[in-house]
């Protein structure tokens, strides 16, 4: 029988002693347009039901989507609804993996939806190559979603943390060794966050695939998000999660004594650009971001950017910004520059 829970002093489900092989976590938050195309494609995923659990965590959504989430667990047994008061993601995410019981573990953004059958392909060439973490491709476009073929390659450490959670398959014996869990309050950056630990700790290379395996849903007010970072308050949030971020896989680093490598050097940059290129855009103080990013005990030695992040010019000059955030005067100078170029 399916399971639906309310917010308790337990902080979850108890957990159940079962052979399941995938527990797919989906944080939900007024979704109520899009939540049953993402269910439905959970379904269609060719395993059976006592294989993986669907965890539906319903973040105090005040739209229809606890009743459509609902309606599925009273439908398919192994799709259970979490109940919490409106916490945010990273804690929706917590939530489902204190109860999450598969050998492996998988997020879905309540917005988006997977192609057929990925996860029966996925998790039967993990199980088979024995690998710790499986990487995927994405689309925005619905007409190329694709059918997994079974070809893929190995990505080494250094390159394989992207931003985004819902790209990877887990495997749940690392996280819950190590008690990995999102970091509360932090609003943007958190999955990358939360993959970089995880990938460190498994010290391995990630195997992917290009393939758009999984539909990325982009909004309407996509742009407007955009408009409102350039409100101070809303930029200061922002700007305020990254610099937690950046600061915090450093702690991380320095806390489990892990060699400052690629995967390090590539992700601290990765980050300091976004933090650098906010500071151009929304024509903030960069001697401000300088002096708070070492409060986080971020210095300039630890921006050894290694790679490029695209062909076009935004992209080029981004990362030609960040690596010569070395160089402070030619950093502020630059800044300028742009902001007279660039209206």
């Amino acid at each position: 029988m399916n399971t639906v829970s309310t917010e308790n002093n337990s902080g979850g489900l108890v957990k159940k002693n079962s052979g399941i092989l995938l527990s797919v976590i989906v944080p939900v938050y007024n979704c109520e347009k899009y939540l049953d195309e993402c269910l439905s494609s959970l379904t269609r995923q060719g395993l059976n039901d006592k294989e993986y659990e669907v965890l539906i965590v319903n973040d105090g959504s005040t739209d229809k989507s606890a009743e459509i989430a609902l309606s599925y667990c009273e439908k398919y047994h192994n799709f259970h609804l979490l109940n919490q008061k409106n916490q945010g993601v990273s804690a929706a995410r917590n939530k489902g993996l204190d109860s999450a019981c598969g050998k492996y573990i998988a997020f879905v953004d309540s917005d988006d939806y997977l192609t057929d059958n990925l996860y029966l392909s996925v998790v039967s060439l993990v199980e088979k190559k024995n690998f710790k973490c499986f990487y995927f491709g994405t689309t925005l476009n619905q007409d190329k979603l694709e059918s997994f073929n079974g070809e893929y390659y190995i990505q080494s450490k250094e390159k394989s943390c992207k931003m985004a959670v819902w790209r990877y398959l887990f495997l749940t014996e690392i996280i819950q060794r190590y008690n990995l869990r999102f970091s509360v309050g932090v609003k943007f950056n958190e999955d990358f966050l939360f993959n970089y630990k995880y990938i460190q700790l498994t010290n391995s290379e990630v195997a992917a695939t290009a393939q758009g395996l999984y539909y990325v849903r982009t909004h309407d007010d996509s742009t407007t998000a955009k408009i409102r970072l350039r409100e101070d308050s809303a930029w200061r949030r922002y700007y305020n999660s990254l610099l937690f971020v950046v600061g915090d896989i450093k702690r991380f680093t320095l806390k489990n004594q892990i060699p400052f490598d690629g995967l390090y050097y590539n992700s601290i940059s990765a980050v300091m650009q976004e933090i650098l290129w906010s500071c151009v855009i929304y024509k903030k103080s960069p001697l401000k971001a300088i002096a708070e990013l070492k409060d986080e005990g971020v210095s300039l030695d630890d921006n050894k950017f290694k790679r490029p992040y695209g062909d076009s010019f935004k992209y080029k000059f981004k990362t030609w910004l960040t690596y010569n955030f070395r160089h402070k005067f030619v950093f502020i100078f630059t800044c300028f520059i742009y902001r007279l170029i660039v209206k």
